[in-house]
């Protein structure tokens, strides 16, 4: 139980992968919903490449905290 506790935790705590989580989930739920959408689909499996690209440059220092979670406001609306 501990480590899992301990990965929710870090995951609760951080703002990028807090909000990163939370889009996530939502669309992947709606492609499970909504198998006749393929615009569904396609829409999470965008969001998994641009959250991958986004890790990557936040990682690297390319992007600033405040800079991803704007990218990451864009996906909210859409």
């Amino acid at each position: 139980i501990g480590p899992s506790v301990c990965a929710q935790n870090k995951i609760k705590n951080n703002k990028i992968k807090n909000e990163m989580k939370k889009i996530y989930n939502r669309l992947r739920n709606q492609k499970e919903r909504h198998p006749e959408q393929p615009e569904c689909a396609q829409k999470f499996n965008k969001f998994v490449q641009e959250k991958k690209r986004l890790e990557q440059s936040y990682r690297a220092g390319k992007l600033s905290e405040s800079e991803v979670l704007s990218e990451l406001d864009m996906w909210k609306t859409r």
